[in-house]
Parts: structure tokens; C-alpha cells; sequence
């Protein structure tokens, strides 16, 4: 339900029309606007300054933004003049082959004991003079007990003799030491020559970029990104995932890599809609939940407001502007229900709070057949050809037909190799459907955590929602005895508001520890004098996620969850006994605050447009591309051809106050490479010259089409986390939810 109707529409605009009508951008814990700045100089500069001495550098060449931050930085390595050298660090000598460090030595007298530690010395020293020998005998380490320091002879040997000796611990405890396999050897010779690449260049564990994304989910991006760099998802670190039909920017954390290794992202056609720059290197990674919130730029298009209709068009923008002004004006004092999005809750016709209601119910049958459901008329629909204006992702007509054939047939390995790759929640069902094909319950717990706690939370926020509406209904933005508010408000000791919701405006959660390691916050009930004291506001209010590790409030409230959730189409589930003989499948709860509000005051410019396929705000990238586009054409000279400017020229970087304040131009277009990856969802064929001029022939010219003018209304805010931006503008607009 909504508030009150704030901005009177005569129709329902058309919201994210195009998905450059929807733009997200991360804001970092310092508060800064994750921009995308650069994707190319960026990473060529971190080369430049790793690979030149102090005394190649040239300091009369002008650096770019990237560059000269790097500069600043305390350890200089392009420090020039005998001075600044002298100041450095000495590096230590390069040792001679088969030998190790005094360091390293005396680590191993500590860990092993002066005879075996000369003993793999000598050994080590054989290895590296004939490495294709094969090298026999073995050094028998003395007895250790203790798990801990078992783990650390391992990684010390592993370490300092660069994976060429091998260690393995047998069931008296004795640890045993031999020459590793080639294989071996030559992966710890490429590791150490990347601790070798992370020691002599920038400093930091971690690699962090800007991820700027057209039409994407997050996670699966980020799962490309890892299969072309060979290596696993959780090697990665975001704060939230963004929303698919969008265009979203935010960082993204990872080893230490040589950034020049990764920008090959940049150019290839496997990753459309995608660019990664602004390389800097951290001493921490980036976890679910660890930024601000988000900025939105949103696209209302096609407006019309109640009694305009036969107003002349620029008396309707006059009054459209004065509308939305005081709308964002009276909703900035007096915030939003804080509904859990929509989207939330899928986009299927059976719902994911549907399947998280019969995990609950520990119908684990009901939960496999509702993941494995398909839409019938897709089985007959042939991918090798669309009809104008049909909107069918391939991969949905391929999924449907892989489990068409499994449910005929029950040839599970077959349907297996039918299913498009992204489909990984089906193929892991199937894959253990194929070995036990009634173990439901084993077929679940096959589901990534992350997955199955997408369906659990979607029920907790289905509830949470009833139960605001109806907080909303009883009582308004009254302060009521019997009310919940966090009592770490009282101390100053502020912890996140929903440490288990940390995914704002995403399709797929990312889930995670939440529930074990969820900062689970103190909370109060109140009680008359408190609810009347004045000292606690509706904003301070919050309301519980189902869970056995959650107070409800004393009110009538309280018995709504109960009355809600033992309702038959609710699961008949009992809020206080939320434990599950499966551990991933209980509940411990959170707390969410009751309403939402913005970061800054909010802002909207009205405008007019023709077409609703136009694009009316720049995204980063078209910012970098106009901005590239201007230096090339103030640049004397012959154009250079494509594939030589992106090896001799560096993209020049808008300034912070284009970027931070974009300019919507009233006659903005996108460059045509954006525009090619901007489909619209219906392609027009051209047809045969000579029969459209046969035609011309036959029929009069057609009449000059006039088109229309229409109003869009450009939305800008920013939200804390967990809070939904499609919540906001669905109050604005008086819209049920």
C-alpha cells in the first residue's frame, strides 16, 4: 500500500523503459560516488610505474588523474635524482640458485631443527641444479602433533623453496618431505613469480576496479570475469549486487593481479555491456554490505498529470516540474514505507517466497518441482528464429525444453547437457536427481547456499511486508506502546540496520553468513511512557523478519504475524518456531526499520522527448566516450584507425564535475557503439530496395507523420542500503505495493 498519492498521474508512466532509463551507482563508505573514470590509462599507468627505474622516469610528461594519484602516494616509485634513491629501502640481493635466505633458514631451524633443516636445504640445493633429474630419497621430519603448527611447516616449506619440495603427513603424525612432481613445481614457480610482480610493483593484497555494467546481473558478470581469468567466483569481494535491466557502477575486489592482465575485458565480445577500470590496490577486500547505499538517475517517461490534459505543452511541463518538486518536498520530510522490492520476489509465475514457503513446510518434493517448472508454450518455440516484436531469451525456450524432457522422460544427464550454463540451480537439481532421484531433500542442499536462502528471505520479506502495511493502517506515523526500536541507539553504538539485507534493487541475492554471523541487535519494547516520551520517532521503529532469534512486538502487531503466517496459503507456519532440523534451513530473523528515507534531499528535472526509445542521460561510459571524442577532434593530425588508438592513445577522463553532476544536453545521443548495445526489444528488417521501390510506384506517398511531444521526469536520490528505489517512486506516484 502507499502513503498518499503524491504526484496526481492521469496514466501510469513508463518506468525503465530503456534500461540507460535506470542507473545505479555504488557509494563507497567514505561517502565518495563510485564513478566509472577511466577503463584503459588506468591500468597502463600501474605497468609504466612497475616496470620503469627511478631514473627512466620523466617527470615533465603531465599524468593523468589515475596516474597522479599514484604519484602521490607514499611509497613513490618513480621517485627521481640520487636523493629520493637513497631513500629507499635497500632490496635484498638475488641469491644464488639452490640457495634460500638466512631468514628463511632460521625459520627453518626454528620449525624443524638444525639437522632436517639442512637436510631440505641439501635437498632443494639438488632439485634446482638438475631440475629434470629424478630426484630420489626424502627427508623424514620429527613428529608433530599440534594441527597448527603442522599447517605451518607445510606452508613454510611450500613458501620458501617455491613449491619444489613437497610435505605430506602420514597416520603416525611423522611429516615426510620429497621432491614435488613437475607440475608442482612449475605452479610454485608462477606464484612466486607473482608474489615477486606484487612485491616489486604497487603495494596492496588486493586489487580493486570499477565495474560499470549495461543489462547484467551481477553475479553472473562477476562469475565471467573469474572463468576468463581461470579462476573461482568467491575469489571476488562486492558490497551488493545491482540490478540486472540497469546500468550500474561499483567496486570490486580481488587478489593482487597485475591490472594490465584484465583489460582485455574491455575489448572483448564475450563481456557487451561491460567495462572494469580504475585500478588501485588495497591492503582489504570488499564484503557484502560494506558501502553506503546507492545513487539512482531514474527515467519516467510518457507523464501526464490529472488535469493537463488539454493544457498547451509548456504550461504541462511548468506544471509537471512544480508537481514532482513538491511531491520529492513533502516525501523527503516524511519518508516512505521501507517495503522489500517487488523484484524480490521474482519474476516467475510461481513466486521464490512460494518456494521458500514449502521449504519451511519441509516439503522439499513441492520445492523441487516448483525449480523445475517451465512455461509449456515455450517447449514448442524455436530459437533459430524470432518474430518482430517478440521479446524470448534464448535461454529460457532451452531451459524450458531440457526439463520438458526430464519430466517425460525422467533422463536427468540428458537434461543436463540440454540446459543453457547459466542455468546452475537446475543443473545441480538434476545432477543429483540422476544418482537419487527421490532424495528431494539432497537435491536442495545441491542448490548453492546463496540460492536457497534467495527463497527463505523472500518469505521473511512477503511477511515483513503485510506486517508494515498493517502497522501503517493501525497507526500511522504514531509512536505506539508495544512498538520495537534498536536499543544500540540509546548507547551511539550503531550497528547495520539489516546486516541479512545487504543486496538493494538485485534479482539474485548473494546471501552469505548472515543469519550466523548477522549482527543480531538489541531491541526494547516500549512501553507507554516511552511511546509518549517523545524521545523515539517513527524513524526509529523497526519491525522483525520471521526468525527463532527475533522479539515480536507487543501489540497488535504481534498477533498479526502469527494470524498471517498460520494462515493455509502462508505455509500454516508458527512464527515463534522458526528452527529446522536441516541448520540452512532456519530462520534466525532481523530487524528493519519501518520507514525509509533519502540520504539527501532528492531532485527531478523535467524535460520533453519525442520517441521512448531515446536515451535522455548519459551513463559513465558515454561520458568517457564524448569526452575521448572531443580531445580526438581538438587533436591536430589524421583520425586514427580504432585498433591503433587503443594502443598508442590514452582515453582522457572527464572531470570530477562532469562526472559527479552529469549535464543532461536537451539534444543528448548516445555514440553509435553505445547505441549498437542498446537493443531495443522489437528489430526492424530492412527490406529488398527493389521492391520498396516497386511499392512507391504502386502507392501514393504516405502522409507526413507528426509526432507528439511527451514529458519524462528525471529522478535523482540516494538511498541507504537495503532501502529500494522502485519503493520511493511507487509512493511518488500513489501506487499500491
Amino acid at each position: 500500500m502507499a502513503m498518499r498519492p503524491l504526484c496526481p498521474f492521469s496514466r501510469k508512466a513508463l518506468t525503465c523503459y530503456r534500461y540507460t532509463d535506470f542507473q545505479v551507482n555504488e557509494i563507497a563508505k567514505d561517502g565518495e560516488v563510485v564513478r566509472l573514470r577511466d577503463f584503459v590509462s588506468n591500468a597502463r599507468e600501474y605497468r609504466k610505474e612497475t616496470k620503469s627505474s627511478p631514473a627512466q622516469s620523466d617527470a615533465s610528461k603531465p599524468l593523468t588523474e589515475a596516474a597522479a594519484a599514484l604519484a602521490s602516494e607514499p611509497a613513490k616509485i618513480n621517485a627521481t635524482g640520487p636523493k629520493a634513491e637513497a631513500k629507499d629501502e635497500p632490496k635484498e640481493a638475488k641469491l644464488p640458485a639452490g640457495q634460500i635466505a638466512p631468514s628463511d633458514a632460521s625459520i627453518l631451524v626454528e620449525l624443524l631443527g638444525q639437522t632436517a633443516a639442512d637436510e631440505m636445504i641439501a635437498l632443494y640445493a639438488r632439485i634446482v641444479e638438475d631440475p629434470k633429474a629424478k630426484i630420489q630419497g626424502s627427508v623424514k621430519l620429527s613428529t608433530v602433533a599440534d594441527r597448527a603448527a603442522r599447517t605451518r611447516v607445510h606452508t613454510e616449506v611450500r613458501r620458501i623453496f617455491s613449491g619444489k619440495i613437497d610435505t605430506s603427513t602420514g597416520s603416525d603424525g611423522i611429516i615426510q618431505a620429497a621432491a614435488a612432481s613437475r607440475s608442482t613445481q612449475r605452479w610454485g614457480e608462477r606464484r612466486q613469480t607473482q608474489q615477486n610482480t606484487r612485491r616489486d610493483g604497487p603495494s596492496g593484497k588486493y586489487l580493486h576496479f570499477s565495474l560499470y555494467k549495461e543489462n547484467r546481473d551481477t553475479m553472473d558478470t562477476v562469475g565471467q570475469i573469474a572463468r576468463a581469468l581461470n579462476m573461482k567466483p568467491n575469489m571476488f569481494g562486492i558490497a551488493g549486487t545491482k540490478d540486472r535491466r540497469a546500468v550500474t557502477v561499483q567496486r570490486v575486489s580481488m587478489r593482487s593481479k597485475d591490472p594490465a592482465s584484465l583489460v582485455f575485458i574491455n575489448s572483448d565480445r564475450r563481456f557487451n555491456g561491460v567495462k572494469i577500470g580504475d585500478f588501485k590496490f588495497e591492503e582489504t577486500d570488499l564484503w557484502l554490505g560494506c558501502h553506503n547505499g546507492n545513487e539512482f538517475a531514474i527515467v519516467m517517461k510518457d507523464c501526464m498529470f490529472s488535469g493537463t490534459e488539454h493544457e498547451p505543452f509548456e504550461r504541462q511541463l511548468e506544471i509537471a516540474q512544480s508537481t514532482v518538486d513538491a511531491a520529492l518536498a513533502a516525501i523527503n520530510r516524511s519518508g516512505f514505507i521501507n517495503y522489500f522490492g517487488t523484484q524480490r520476489f521474482g519474476t516467475f509465475e510461481i513466486g521464490t517466497q512460494d518456494i521458500g514457503t514449502k521449504i519451511l513446510k519441509e516439503d522439499f518434493e513441492g520445492a523441487i518441482q516448483d525449480l523445475l517448472a517451465y512455461d509449456p508454450v515455450m517447449v514448442n518455440m524455436d530459437t533459430t528464429s524470432s518474430k518482430p516484436g517478440e521479446y524470448v531469451r534464448y535461454d529460457d525456450i532451452n531451459r524450458a525444453k531440457a526439463l520438458a524432457k526430464f519430466k517425460e522422460t525422467g533422463d536427468a544427464q540428458g537434461a543436463c547437457k540440454m540446459l543453457p550454463r547459466r542455468c546452475n540451480t537446475e543443473f545441480n537439481i538434476l545432477r543429483h536427481l540422476a544418482n537419487r532421484p527421490t532424495d528431494f531433500m539432497g537435491a536442495l542442499q545441491a542448490v548453492t547456499r546463496s540460492m536457497r536462502n534467495m527463497y527463505l528471505h523472500a518469505y521473511q520479506s512477503l511477511v515483513w511486508n503485510f506486517a508494515a502495511s498493517k502497522r501503517w493502517e493501525t497507526h500511522g506515523l504514531q509512536v505506539v506502546k508495544g512498538d520495537l526500536v534498536l536499543s544500540t541507539m540509546e548507547n551511539g553504538a550503531g550497528k547495520q540496520d539489516d546486516p541479512d539485507e545487504v543486496d538493494e534493487e538485485t534479482l539474485h541475492l548473494a546471501g552469505g553468513d548472515a543469519d550466523e554471523a548477522g549482527a543480531r541487535q538489541n531491541v526494547r519494547i516500549l512501553s507507554a511512557e516511552d511511546a509518549a516520551s517523545g524521545r523515539y520517532s517513527i524513524y526509529d521503529v523497526v519491525l522483525p523478519t520471521p526468525g527463532y532469534d527475533v522479539i515480536y512486538p507487543n501489540n497488535e502487531i504481534g498477533q498479526f504475524y502469527i494470524e498471517f503466517m498460520g494462515r493455509e496459503e502462508n505455509g500454516s507456519l508458527n512464527p515463534h518456531d522458526m528452527r529446522r532440523r536441516q541448520k540452512d534451513f532456519s530462520l534466525s530473523g532481523t530487524y528493519r526499520k519501518f520507514m525509509g528515507n533519502f540520504i539527501k534531499p532528492p531532485t527531478a528535472s523535467v524535460r520533453s522527448y519525442i520517441n521512448d526509445n531515446d536515451q535522455l542521460i548519459p551513463t559513465d561510459l558515454d561520458l568517457i566516450i564524448k569526452s575521448r571524442k572531443t580531445t580526438r577532434d581538438a587533436s591536430d593530425g589524421p583520425e586514427i584507425p580504432l585498433e591503433d588508438r587503443r594502443k598508442r592513445v590514452k582515453i582522457a577522463t572527464p572531470s570530477d564535475e562532469q562526472i559527479e553532476k552529469p549535464v543532461v544536453e536537451e539534444n543528448f545521443q548516445p555514440e553509435d557503439k553505445h547505441e549498437q548495445q542498446d537493443q531495443v526489444m522489437e528489430e526492424v528488417k530492412p527490406q529488398d530496395q527493389d521492391n520498396e521501390a516497386q511499392q512507391e510506384q504502386q502507392a501514393p506517398p504516405p502522409a507526413p507523420v507528426v509526432e507528439e511531444n511527451k514529458i519524462a521526469v528525471i529522478f535523482r536520490f540516494q538511498l541507504h542500503t537495503s532501502q529500494y528505489a522502485t519503493i520511493a517512486l511507487r509512493e511518488l506516484q500513489g501506487y499500491s505495493t
